[in-house]
């Protein structure tokens, strides 16, 4: 997945990333890291995604992680789905950097690009 997104360096270029299948993410910037430390699977370069979307759709009532389903507001992810295909810009280079663990992290810039 991580070559997906730099293969759509650099910011501003017009080329884009998009993923054939949905995609989510959550709408509060604080939370992006404590869902990629629960999905992560062993191995995995960490990938988080900031930016804005004209099409996103927020779907927090029905999420796993919504607040339906958890009592902690610390826990609740804020849910924004993405059609399969939507198409991403990078308006800024990545942060790269390493947690306290060691593992990379890669923060990515990205904006929705509609047409």
């Amino acid at each position: 997945m991580l070559e997906k997104y730099l293969a759509a360096l650099p910011p501003n270029s017009g080329k884009t990333y998009s993923d054939k299948a949905f995609s989510s993410t959550s709408s509060v910037d604080t939370w992006l890291g404590v869902f990629q430390n629960l999905t992560q699977q062993p191995g995995e370069i960490k990938i988080i995604v900031t930016g804005t979307s004209q099409t996103g759709v927020y779907i927090d009532d029905l999420s796993l992680f919504g607040k339906n389903f958890k009592s902690d507001p610390l826990d609740i992810q804020h849910e924004v789905l993405f059609k399969s295909g939507t198409r991403f810009e990078h308006f800024a280079e990545p942060d790269i950097f390493e947690n306290a663990a060691g593992e990379k992290i890669y923060h990515f810039f990205m904006n929705e690009k509609i047409n």
